[in-house]
């Protein structure tokens, strides 16, 4: 990804899949999904970032840490990838982009 909207860096940062992309491989297998996400309450700090995502798919159930290099970032700029699969974690005014804007 390209984070230049949020901290001026033009170099491209990798980004990890948080589970075997070889299990949800196609979007049946993301709509048999069933899980859920715990992760820390919001905050500024754009590179921190802990949580933990609990599946079940149809042959075992396992749970996944989660950490910054699992995020992106509104304001993010996704290169190189055809295709991303995500779910939101914070929105509106929670968002980390939101709480790091500088007041006029």
């Amino acid at each position: 990804i390209q984070t230049a909207n949020l901290d001026g860096e033009t170099n491209l940062k990798p980004k990890a899949c948080a589970v075997d992309k070889e299990k949800l491989s196609t979007t049946q297998d993301l709509a048999k999904l069933k899980g859920s996400i715990m992760y820390e309450l919001p905050n500024e700090k754009l590179y921190d970032f802990e949580g933990m995502f609990s599946l079940d798919t149809e042959e075992e159930a396992f749970t996944v840490p989660l950490d910054a290099n699992h995020l992106l970032l509104r304001g993010a700029k996704v290169m190189n990838t055809k295709w991303v699969w995500g779910m939101a974690v914070y929105t509106g005014k929670d968002s980390k982009e939101a709480m790091n804007r500088r007041k006029a």
